[in-house]
């Protein structure tokens, strides 16, 4: 039974002669199928975009963006005041990311059996592999865009096959993804418990027709991404360009030819992709054969079983279908990672780290403004008298902050004109100024450190420790979430390696022995002789170690480890394994072995025998 009105999307089959893929229409019924795919396909994206709208955290992502720009007065204040901008939420969400991204993850591939050799060889190989491959795609940056969303609420992952990376070769690739651009849908703690993820981007129609080669050129391109206007108003044939330029904006705006939209020269449009869970099973009498022939994701499905146990995904090209195949990673996982800085557990999105900081941040900007406003009065205070002082050209051109300036007003005016008086601050504004700002750098880390230099008495070195320890608790629990979105990520990629890594690859690390990079030979052919194929992923973990993520927690990991081998109550072997720099252990001590031991001071009675080579005086 099928939970979709569609059960089995399009077969796709080979050409005897030429080999090429073609679809088997005659097997589908196309008419019906492409109605039902595209009913069902709108009603999950319209669903999904309202439980999307619905979150508050979400409904503030673009206002946090513009605090971030220093975007954060409104445009309906009046030109006359003053609008300063003293942008801490740049800084401090620039300090957070710099922190949250200087980071190393330890982590390491354990075989599930201990005592066979080939495959502890073969979780040493796979840990080569990820390092080599985190550090040659640039994994590292890709993971700071992603925590500035997380920052905002939400950040997302995807971890896919790119075939044009490497020259054509292909590789994996970590797609940093903002919260409007993934749609979980039935959502619940866990972004793998979710019936459906759509994920959304707008592609130009080349893209389309070289991506999909069998349904690319029936995409259309959509009006609301491929058409665009310069803005403002056309000067109508009526007024001669000295008189348009002579009037004001408002008068153009007023008086002109709106512009019309005018179309790209790259028309675009908007590409989904649905990832869901199709419980549907294969109800007729034969075995059926799932995905693209010759393809590594491809099954046969016998009468009885689930046509869809790694789950389903469709592809949108605007309004048709571009292709209905299962779940062509074989881990059988939705290929996102959710990061949430923040997690809470009444909701499935994170709590902004944003959002509590642009009440602070309006204190200090209207604060300033105020100040400013006061600054202006001072130096161009009120002028005030009565309005027979002056004659009306003195009115028009009198200019009280030009030095020297000088009016008579008439000797029957009632009262002398004046100035009115200066404005004082209070100074409890400053003393707001001051708390606001305080306020605002309490998430940051530098508040305890900032209190301690400005007390009379120096604080001890246990007394600094146990502050910065303090302020550090919330960069740990994000550093913590930080992790388990890795570790779900590694797990992933031991199946990836496995499904897309078929060729021989030379990868390479840094570290090496005289400053060059080690080498990484990858020979699946070689190194996997002998293993069950069809259970070979499941029989390794990914592991990576809590609490080694940010390099804060790495400083003091080495500290710890310098002290306990200063102590010698480790080796140091040990030491070097635990540091995670890349190096060669067995190299190292192998050169250690082979040098001089080094000179022994001399004892007491080596110093007596010295000393009686020497000379009398």
């Amino acid at each position: 039974m099928s939970s979709l009105p569609f059960q089995v999307g399009p077969q796709y089959g080979l050409h005897p002669d030429t080999g090429n893929e073609y679809l088997l229409s005659s097997a589908t019924g196309f008419p019906s199928y492409d109605s039902q795919v595209k009913k069902w396909t709108g009603a999950a994206y319209e669903e999904a975009v309202y439980e999307h709208s619905q979150n508050e955290e979400i409904q503030k992502v673009s206002q946090q963006i513009d605090y971030i720009m220093g975007k954060q007065w409104t445009k309906k204040r009046p030109t006359y005041r003053a609008s300063p901008v003293d942008n801490r939420v740049w800084g401090l969400v620039w300090e957070l990311v710099s922190t949250l991204t200087d980071i190393r993850p330890v982590f390491e591939v354990r075989e599930s059996d201990p005592d066979d050799q080939k495959k502890k060889n073969m979780a040493r190989k796979l840990t080569q592999v990820t390092r080599s491959w985190w550090l040659s795609n640039n994994v590292d940056l890709a993971l700071a865009m992603g925590i500035v969303y997380g920052l905002l609420c939400m950040g997302y992952f995807k971890l896919s096959w790119n075939e044009e990376l490497k020259m054509g070769r292909g590789d994996f690739e970590v797609l940093p993804l903002g919260p409007h651009d993934v749609l979980p849908l039935k959502a619940r703690t866990d972004i793998q418990q979710s019936e459906c993820i759509i994920y959304r981007s707008v592609q130009s129609l080349g893209w389309f027709r070289r991506k999909f080669k069998l349904r690319g050129e029936l995409v259309k391109p959509d009006t609301n991404y491929s058409n665009f206007s310069m803005g403002g108003n056309n000067r109508p044939s009526y007024f001669t360009q000295t008189l348009w330029d002579s009037i004001s904006p408002q008068m153009r705006r007023v008086m002109g030819i709106e512009q019309q939209a005018r179309s790209s020269v790259y028309p675009m449009a908007l590409y989904r992709e649905f990832w869901f869970k199709d419980y549907s099973y294969n109800t007729s009498n034969k075995p059926v054969l799932m995905g693209r022939p010759r393809s590594n994701w491809s099954y046969m499905v016998d009468p009885g079983e689930p046509l869809y146990p790694r789950g389903r995904l469709i592809v949108m090209g605007g309004d048709e279908w571009m292709a209905d195949i299962p779940n062509p990673y074989l881990h059988g996982k939705h290929p996102f990672g959710a990061l949430r800085l923040n997690a809470v557990p009444w909701q499935f999105t994170g709590l902004s780290e944003i959002r509590p900081m642009m009440p602070m941040q309006d204190v200090i900007n209207n604060v300033l403004a105020g100040i400013l406003d006061m600054i202006k009065k001072a130096v161009n205070p009120i002028f005030y008298a009565p309005e027979n002082a002056f004659s009306d050209s003195v009115w028009d051109s009198i200019d009280w902050g030009m030095p020297g300036a000088k009016a008579q007003y008439s000797p029957i005016s009632p009262s002398p004109p004046a100035f009115g008086p200066t404005p004082n601050l209070p100074s409890f504004v400053f003393q707001m100024l001051s708390w606001a700002s305080k306020e605002m750098d309490r998430g940051s880390g530098i508040a305890a450190v900032s209190e301690a230099l400005h007390k009379k008495q120096v604080p001890g070195g246990d007394t600094l420790e146990n502050m910065r320890q303090t302020q550090q608790t919330p960069l740990r629990l994000k550093g913590r979430n930080i992790e388990v979105m890795l570790r779900d990520l590694g797990s992933m990629q031991i199946h990836n390696f496995f499904q897309f890594y078929t060729d021989r690859r030379q990868l390479y690390l840094p570290g090496a022995k005289e400053g060059i990079f080690r080498e990484v030979d990858w020979n699946p052919q070689k190194d996997q002789e002998g293993m069950d194929q069809s259970r070979l992923a499941h029989q390794f973990e990914f592991l990576l170690e809590g609490g080694t993520l940010l390099n804060l927690n790495r400083m003091e990991r080495i500290a710890t480890l310098a002290r306990l081998r200063v102590m010698r109550d480790i080796d140091r072997r040990t030491l070097i394994e635990n540091l995670d720099l890349g190096l060669n252990v067995d190299e190292i001590e192998k050169r250690l072995k082979a040098e001089p031991p080094p000179p022994m001071p001399p004892g007491k009675g080596a110093g007596r025998q010295a000393m009686a080579g020497l000379p009398k005086i």
